[in-house]
């Protein structure tokens, strides 16, 4: 990956691995492999400073992962943009710190999980139902309308497989609400269903939230 140049947002973040003590980047990892979801605070770190940790370490999975380059060829094109752009000199062990970090199976996974949701073709952002009422005249259109109708209209919010947000729109009536709760009530009770059965494997369950 010549030429990789790392966002200057977070320079100081990567800057943050070089100088932390031994000891409390471990404790770092190590929360990371027990609950890659939730950091809590370390010695050298505060919450806040570990959560913007993980995201920096987070991205660097993604784009090594995008551009299928191995951890030690990664490391050392990191270390070389860091060493270009903060002029720092004896990177060795930075390498050994950031290649700990990007071996870390909890966030590999998740992340993994993250690239296989992107590979479909659409993929839900959000839903919006309106209700209107809509009038039905006779054929004498000057007078009021005799009789009306409900009619809902379902927008789903979209992701397309360029990461662009569309939408589409579905008149439903009342027994098609009906329908539509019983099938995602149907889906929800297979989903916890699965969830048992992950529970008595040793499987890991990478959680919706992980892998956005």
């Amino acid at each position: 990956m010549p030429g990789l140049k790392i966002p200057q947002e977070q320079l100081p973040t990567l800057e943050r691995i070089r100088t932390i003590s031994s000891n409390s980047l471990q404790a770092f990892i190590s929360a990371l492999q027990k609950s890659p979801e939730d950091v809590p605070a370390i010695p050298e770190l505060t919450q806040d400073e570990a959560e913007r940790l993980k995201n920096a370490v987070t991205e660097l999975y993604s784009v090594r992962s995008y551009f299928d380059v191995d951890v030690p060829a990664f490391v050392a094109d990191v270390a070389d943009a860091l060493q270009e752009q903060l002029h720092v000199n004896r990177l060795d062990d930075f390498k050994d710190r950031l290649a700990a970090l990007l071996t870390i199976d909890s966030i590999n996974l998740s992340v993994k999980a993250m690239s296989l949701k992107a590979e479909y073709e659409r993929t839900f952002c959000s839903a919006r139902i309106l209700t209107d009422i809509r009038p039905i005249y006779s054929n004498d259109i000057s007078g009021p309308p005799p009789a009306a109708m409900i009619v809902h209209t379902l927008r789903i919010s979209y992701h397309d497989d360029s990461s662009r947000v569309n939408e589409i729109y579905v008149a439903l009536d009342n027994d098609d609400v009906s329908a539509l709760r019983e099938i995602l009530d149907r889906a929800e009770l297979k989903a916890k269903s699965l969830e048992k059965f992950l529970a008595g494997t040793k499987v890991r369950l990478i959680a919706s939230g992980e892998s956005r």
